[in-house]
């Protein structure tokens, strides 16, 4: 009956199962009045609103973050796409149908990337299913990792289109790749790219050793060739937002740690989050470790949900490994065990160090368990060449016992009645350090008790009973669910083999038992406990009274640009909490990629004694006027008591301006000594200054002065925006103006009286610049040529990508027509 279709329909009829099952799964989503709005997405707007904010008031994009950090670029946050591509057209439709818009694209991709290489529709459905409903996708939709997940969504088009030049060697090949190459970098992503990338490279190499041993080294250079031409175009295209992107990142702290390999970062930085080895077992047993926190026992300091392939798809994938011999199979392979070897970070730290210290960009990145994201696009690929592999010529006799779905789906049978009958004596069910946590959480609350207390061992040991008793449970539940999978696929290869069913009706049942199986684990992500009424993004921001006052306060004393806050509302680090930035301009902020000169005012100068130890000189050169806390702060006034919240607000007497002229300017050698000056009782930033690079003042600005309480001295703020603002200066003589403002050496122009000067990197985290006696105006100005340069390429790219594929398509179609007018 399948087979009478034409191949078009059975394309038709399997994206249609697969837009239901995509609509099925997100139904609580799309058949409802919620929405999936996940904790970083509200993070992420409260980051960008000031962006935002910018862009509907001008109409003029907008680079610079003011409201996070003290001030940032934003490129890594908002980044611009000014030229539209094919990407542009799935934004338009994410705003209709989140997240089916992209899953849909997922599974699409996946299934033609599988098609193309078996030809065989059902099996494609198959891989799509795999790899789409693989549980880690619900777990990064949930935690609200939408970039990710968009380039996981374009990783099966990129390797269609890689696969497609490898084969076809036609600059039409070569053009497609290009336009895959540039939606994944578009998708923001990189980290996903990269992977994806790191697969295609070891199927070239596999490629490129088999066309040596066959004589078609010619071939598969022209194919190269493509490749190339595809790969300079794709980045082109990708200039905007990159450029910038690549200018940005060795300023920050992925770009320059201290301890990190060359352009990268630290190691204990990058291996946080590394799969432990034990943990692989997830891919078969989803909750083997406890599945998400609170439950999760694993080494990771907590997880949002596990990394979960299922069963009989895994078996699908060992078939393909022992049926299928080919150069596709064993790039897919390597890729796979290079894959989980990666995953493993630190826990495999003798193959990962090397990789880290040498392989270029491998530094670049963190959180190794990612790695597993792309496992589940291989395993979905060699599950299904298993999965065609099984079908059988016409006559074609094998006993039973030679079945290699007998043998693989056999030994994994047997491996999980080990672990249900022996699993809670060989695993401990308990995290390394969870003891310990527990204790801290009790001497917290009273420090004077003892961890030998009969009481809190006792206390300790029935918490953590419940816990193992809870975890053991979820083990055994999904141990058994992954034998009854294995058992009801084994049932319906054994009717196949015994001719009691067709070929057409044995991968539907497979594919229906992979999709029942990989979808009930992820709806446990996806449950309605995680969804949200409000469906805009920015309603979702919690406004308190207090933030109520603090705005009030900005109206009075002059709007954007009249002072800094810095909260610490709930207990939360300030670089753990973006809400505030939504509102004010803080000192805090959530993102991976802080400026390494903000990370070390951090760690070095304002919190240099500890959170509740604030440098007092770093606060007032900060312009930070009003603190945000739940307990009185000594030297800082209350002025406002939130009883909804139980915060209050305090006011800093000693505030300085967001921009003021100094007596004097202290040359430094590096940045330790400057740390220790700034951190000394002494050192008061209205009268002194800090540089490093002596060229960049004149000679008197190096001299020593009285402060003339005749002087008369005043800085006015005539306008200011984030990215654009003006200083009315007037002095006695020549001086050094300190501007509050996070000093970043790239795209920050600046103009006394018109006339370009230089910025000058103060106080280890500020601006200067040098004014002369009398009246001047200073302007700062952010506009870096990484952008307009960007967009420049981008424009160039696109234009040759898809103009040259409109000619070719063009051509095309009239020789189809000319060829058809002949018949």
């Amino acid at each position: 009956m399948w087979d009478r279709l034409s191949e078009r329909n059975q394309h038709l009829v399997s994206l249609t199962v697969l837009l239901i099952l995509s609509v099925t799964f997100f139904a609580p989503i799309h058949f409802s009045s919620k929405q999936l709005v996940a904790g970083d997405t509200i993070q992420w707007r409260a980051m960008a609103q000031s962006m935002i904010e910018h862009e509907e008031e001008s109409g003029e994009a907008s680079y610079w973050a003011g409201r996070v950090f003290a001030g940032m670029p934003g490129y890594m946050i908002s980044p611009e796409l000014s030229i539209p591509q094919v990407d542009t057209l799935m934004r338009e439709l994410r705003k209709l149908a989140w997240p089916s818009s992209h899953m849909m694209l997922l599974l699409a991709g996946m299934y033609l990337l599988a098609w193309y290489l078996t030809r065989e529709s059902l099996a494609s459905v198959l891989a799509a299913v795999t790899y789409g409903f693989t549980t880690y996708i619900p777990v990064i939709l949930v935690a609200g990792h939408n970039s990710k997940f968009i380039a996981l969504a374009w990783a099966p088009w990129m390797l269609l289109a890689f696969i497609h030049a490898m084969r076809k060697r036609s600059v039409v090949s070569g053009l497609l790749f290009a336009v895959a190459l540039a939606a994944n970098l578009r998708a923001g992503h990189v980290q996903i790219t990269y992977y994806v990338t790191f697969i295609a490279g070891i199927w070239w190499l596999v490629e490129g050793v088999h066309a040596y041993r066959t004589d078609t080294s010619l071939a598969f250079l022209r194919s190269t060739g493509m490749l190339i031409i595809g790969s300079v175009l794709g980045l082109m295209m990708v200039a905007q937002p990159y450029l910038a992107h690549a200018e940005l990142t060795p300023f920050t702290t992925r770009g320059s740690a201290v301890g990190g390999a060359a352009g990268g970062m630290a190691w204990e930085y990058a291996m946080a989050w590394s799969q432990g080895i034990g943990e692989m077992l997830t891919l078969l047993i989803a909750d083997a470790y406890g599945g998400a926190s609170p439950t999760y026992w694993g080494d990771k300091t907590f997880t949002g949900g596990p990394h979960h392939l299922g069963a009989l798809a895994i078996m699908m994938s060992f078939i393909a490994i022992w049926k299928v011999r080919d150069q596709t199979t064993l790039a897919l392979v390597i890729s796979a065990v290079l894959i989980m070897i990666f995953a493993l970070g630190e826990n495999m730290a003798i193959v990962n160090r090397g990789m880290f210290n040498y392989f270029p960009l491998f530094s670049a990145f963190r959180v190794p368990e990612t790695w597993l994201s792309v496992l589940a696009l291989v395993a979905a690929l060699l599950g299904a060449r298993g999965l065609v592999s099984i079908r059988r010529k016409r006559n074609e006799e094998i006993a039973l016992s030679r079945q290699p779905w007998l043998r693989t789906g056999g030994g994994l049978a047997v491996f999980l009645v080990i672990l249900l009958v022996f699993g809670t004596s060989i695993m401990g069910f308990e995290q390394p350090f969870e003891r310990g946590t527990l204790l801290s959480q009790i001497q917290a609350q009273n420090p004077a008790i003892s961890a030998s207390d009969p009481r809190v061992v006792s206390f300790i040991d029935s918490e953590l009973a419940t816990r193992v008793e809870e975890r053991v449970d979820r083990f055994q539940a999904d141990a058994g669910r992954a034998l009854a999978v294995l058992l009801v696929g084994g049932l319906f290869l054994y009717l196949y083999y015994r001719r009691k069913i067709p070929y057409w009706l044995l991968a539907c049942l497979i594919v229906l038992i992979v999709a029942v199986d990989l979808m009930g684990v992820g709806r446990r992500h996806v449950r309605e406990e995680v969804l949200s009424e409000v469906r805009q993004v920015q309603n979702l921001v919690p406004r308190y009274p207090f933030d109520d006052f603090l705005l009030g306060q900005k109206e009075i004393l002059g709007g954007e640009g009249a002072f800094r806050v810095l909260s610490l509302e709930n207990g939360l680090h300030p670089t753990k909490n973006a809400r505030p930035s939504y509102f004010h301009e803080s000192l805090g902020g959530y993102s991976g990629a802080k400026l390494r000169v903000y990370q070390d005012f951090l760690d070095n100068i304002l919190f240099s004694s500890g959170v509740s130890g604030l440098n007092s000189a770093a606060m007032n050169m900060m312009n930070v006027r009003y603190l945000v806390a739940n307990r009185a702060i000594p030297g800082y006034e209350l002025v406002f008591q939130d009883d909804q919240t139980d915060m209050s607000v305090f006011e800093n007497p000693d505030v300085l301006q967001r921009a003021f002229l100094v007596e004097n300017v202290t040359l430094v050698p590096d940045a330790q000594t400057a740390w220790g000056l700034l951190n000394s009782p002494d050192f008061n930033p209205a009268h002194e200054a800090l540089v490093y690079d002596a060229v960049s003042l004149p000679e008197e600005f190096l001299s020593s002065y009285e402060p003339d309480s005749t002087s008369v001295l005043s800085v006015v703020t005539e306008s200011y925006q984030a990215e654009d603002m003006t200083f009315r200066v007037r002095t006695d003589r020549a001086r050094l103006l300190v501007v509050s403002e996070v000093y970043y050496p790239r795209g920050w122009k600046a103009t006394v009286n018109g006339e370009p000067t230089q910025i000058v990197q103060v106080n280890h985290l500020l601006r200067g610049v040098a004014v002369p006696e009398g009246e001047s105006t200073v302007r700062m100005l952010f506009s870096p040529s990484s952008q307009s340069n960007g967009v420049l390429i981008t424009g160039i790219g696109t234009v040759l990508t898809y103009g040259l594929l409109l000619i070719f398509g063009f051509m095309f179609i009239r020789d189809k027509r000319r060829i058809y007018a002949e018949r």
